[in-house]
């Protein structure tokens, strides 16, 4: 795994953690917003898998909901 695919790894699964206690809905909100910031960089470098989770944290963030992957 390259460098810049360990860091992704990373950030994507602080931002994971945060989305599953619904960290976007509390004061992790600020720290939520900072990873998604950080990933700009990294967009061209990330399959589509993490691409596509990312354009879903974004949808939820926007509409203030609870994340429910379950449902």
């Amino acid at each position: 795994m390259s460098q810049i695919q360990i860091k992704i790894k990373v950030i994507m699964d602080e931002i994971q953690t945060l989305m599953e206690t619904n960290g976007h809905l509390d004061s992790n909100a600020n720290r939520l917003s900072q990873l998604l910031s950080k990933t700009s960089i990294y967009w061209d470098h990330m399959n589509d898998e993490d691409v596509d989770y990312l354009h879903c944290v974004e949808s939820v963030i926007e509409q203030g909901i609870k994340w429910d992957v379950e449902n």
